[in-house]
């Protein structure tokens, strides 16, 4: 699981994801696929500009 540091500038950073493997896909449930970055210290997803819900966002990740 990945320790997320919140929500700046409609990103949300998961810091410990760099060393899960490659992620293929990053989906904001109830919104689709969301564009992500990922390097060697986080995984970096771009979130829309409208969200899903007031309060709790949910991600399903897929790696290799």
């Amino acid at each position: 699981m990945g320790l997320a540091t919140g929500t700046e500038e409609n990103h949300f950073t998961f810091q410990k994801l760099s060393a899960a493997g490659k992620i293929q896909n990053v989906e904001l449930l109830d919104a689709g696929k969301m564009k992500f970055a990922q390097n060697d210290t986080a995984l970096t997803v771009q979130l829309p500009e409208k969200q899903p819900g007031e309060h709790a966002i949910a991600f399903e990740i897929i790696g290799a």
